[in-house]
């Protein structure tokens, strides 16, 4: 039979329609011509997901840069936090960079509004630290709809999936991955693999493996933008214009560097210290334009000054409003705070900020400074909170999610400070404001405990420990309290997992049963989510939001990850554990709750929570 001849274009564009659909774009010409040019009708991109961190990231950035190969990393918004100078490795080294979300949800489960901050704030944070806007976003976990994808385009992205899986992330051997990878030929793969999100040797160990594989097979590797003709954006392309300003503002740090240009790299003309007045000609992205004293124009970091305001507008809703240019007084739990020489002030936002000194000595926070990009980074820290906040910066990073705050943190004559709003309301308290007598007051919200709700006798009950109670006793019990059948059901599979980790599995039925209603739910939370104690995200939020809630695939894993958050709480040996469903499996939880009594205001923000578990633990005990 006579073969028919085909042209090689068409027949790779054929093969290609046929492949399943990784990329929406109206592309100018075939990645095949491109492959042609090197000699290869076979391209592949290899494509790494939810970095940048450490130690795997930058040991597969040390083989992609051996073997001169140029990747594609889809990173996560609070990774780049992170671990910035990874980033910018990635960037500096020829990489593509595309959008992975701010905090791997699944952006099927959340709003569309959500959703649009998952991804602009990942892209703002890309391009703060690279100077790239990327092009490409991969939905976590791959799950997308229409909507997501009309969310993705609406921020100006193209989507981007995947036609090989190394399923890397499933803890595959070296050899399972190669296997997987050898299993998929094509003329155009995009391979998915991760640089981040759990432990990933078997993937940097596969890797030059991989590498060696697609060469032997006559590929040309490629990046995903060039896999389909897409151009990265650089900030050139939505760098902020030159805005006319003429205010007057004062140096805020002890030394501030005035330069020839607006840039780290332009020579240092004039230095000014701190309560110098300047006058601001103009604004462009992070510089201002000024006008020295002696008549003299410079560049500095806007993040250094503050500009003098003719006036404050009066209160907006839900803000603290303080007269201007009057004294005011800070109460905190009913005692007034004495602020000898450095105190707090009104911001050109009409919001309270107040000295760090005070977040760290009254509020227990610790507290370390950093400088990322030539701007002031104030950590603070204390129990399960952990805030990075930026001098001159709107968006707060809490527990590795953004949060957007009405004014941002500011130097004021070589000291840090910060609004008090936002830190109050962490930690749980409330803000009054006293027109009459200028002062704030703080408060705790947290009840206060009711020390005859237990007798002396039970005041300790250890999270460890032999059943206190028999798997009958707790389905009596249960049932006799209106429980579901489904959550009575359940009791079977948290007696056996709980003696394997040495917790009582009273105390895990009773956390279930006050966590859920026993079993009816009800609340925040319904029983699709298979979150047994209401378990939040890495990233944690609001109690009152079910997106910052863990949903787990199984009651197993529900109820697995309960008892592994309850035995890391104990310091239980062994623990943390390298591999758990426990999305907040951190290891300075270790030992901080070794009786349930102590869970109050550590698993839940009410003092009381571990004492109204007591207290079920005693009436089933009595079943």
């Amino acid at each position: 039979m006579m073969k028919k001849k085909y042209n090689p274009g068409i027949l790779a564009l054929l093969i290609a329609m046929i492949m399943m659909p990784v990329l929406t774009v109206a592309a100018n010409k075939s990645s095949a011509e491109a492959a042609q040019a090197s000699g290869s009708n076979k391209v592949v991109a290899l494509t790494f997901d939810d970095g940048p961190e450490r130690k795997y990231t930058e040991q597969i950035l040390d083989i992609l840069k051996k073997n001169e190969i140029k990747a594609t990393f889809f990173v996560i918004g609070r990774q780049v936090k992170m671990y910035p100078d990874v980033m910018q490795r990635i960037s500096k080294e020829g990489h593509a960079l595309g959008n992975h979300t701010w905090s791997h949800p699944y952006l099927t489960k959340i709003s569309n509004k959500e959703i649009h901050t998952e991804i602009s704030t990942t892209n703002q944070a890309i391009r703060d630290l690279t100077g790239i806007t990327p092009v490409l976003m991969r939905p976590p976990y791959g799950a997308t709809s229409a909507q997501v994808k009309k969310e993705i385009e609406a921020a100006g992205l193209v989507q981007a999936l995947w036609n090989v899986d190394t399923l890397d992330w499933t803890g595959h051997s070296v050899s399972a991955i190669l296997q997987i990878v050898k299993a998929n030929p094509g003329s155009k793969l995009n391979v998915l693999m991760h640089s981040g999100g759990g432990n990933r040797e078997n993937t940097v160990k596969a890797l030059p493996e991989i590498i060696k594989y697609y060469k032997e097979q006559g590929y040309t590797f490629v990046t995903m933008p060039q896999l389909y003709n897409v151009k990265e954006s650089n900030v050139s392309s939505t760098e902020p214009t030159e805005q006319s300003l003429n205010k007057a503002a004062i140096v805020t740090t002890d030394i501030l560097n005035v330069r020839a240009g607006r840039g780290l790299e332009y020579s240092i003309i004039s230095k000014l210290s701190s309560g110098t007045r300047v006058h601001i000609i103009s604004s462009h992205g992070d510089w201002y334009q000024i006008k020295l004293p002696e008549g003299q124009i410079g560049w500095v970091d806007s993040s250094y000054l503050v500009i003098e305001q003719d006036s404050i507008t009066d209160s907006t809703h839900n803000s603290i409003n303080v007269p201007v240019n009057k004294e005011y007084y800070l109460i905190y739990n009913q005692e007034k705070i004495q602020f000898l020489d450095v105190k707090p002030y009104i911001d050109s936002n009409n919001r309270l900020q107040v000295p760090v000194r005070f977040i760290t000595e009254l509020l227990n926070f610790n507290v370390s400074f950093g400088i990322s990009n030539a701007v002031k980074t104030i950590h603070l820290f204390k129990d399960n909170l952990n805030v990075e906040l930026r001098v001159g910066d709107s968006i707060a990073v809490v527990n590795g999610k953004a949060l957007e705050m009405d004014t941002s943190p500011t130097i004021v004559k070589g000291n840090s400070f910060v609004p008090i709003r936002v830190l109050g309301e962490l930690v749980g308290m409330d803000l009054v404001w006293d027109s009459k007598l200028n002062t704030v007051t703080l408060s705790d919200r947290n009840e206060s405990i009711n020390n005859d709700m237990v007798s002396d006798s039970v005041s300790k009950t250890p999270i460890l420990s032999a059943p206190t109670a028999t798997v009958e006793q707790a389905k009596a019990w249960a049932r006799a309290k209106g429980a579901t059948e489904m959550f009575v059901d359940l009791s079977d599979l948290i007696w056996s997992e709980a003696l394997k980790a040495g917790v009582d599995p009273v105390v895990v039925f009773c956390q279930f049963a006050k966590e859920t209603g026993y079993g009816k739910f009800g609340s925040v939370l319904d029983e699709t989510y298979m979150n047994p104690a209401g378990l939040k995200t890495i990233d944690g939020g609001s109690d009152y939001d079910q997106s910052a809630h863990q949903r787990f695939s199984n009651w197993n894993e529900g109820i697995q990850a309960h008892i592994d958050h309850l035995a890391l709480y104990a310091g239980v040996d062994g623990y943390p554990k390298s591999v758990t469903f426990d999305p907040r499996h951190f290891p300075h939880l270790k030992g901080t709750a070794i009786t349930v009594e102590s869970l109050g205001g550590k698993w839940a923000p009410s003092l009381s929570y571990g004492v109204e578990i007591v207290k079920m633990m005693l009436e089933l005990k009595m079943s």
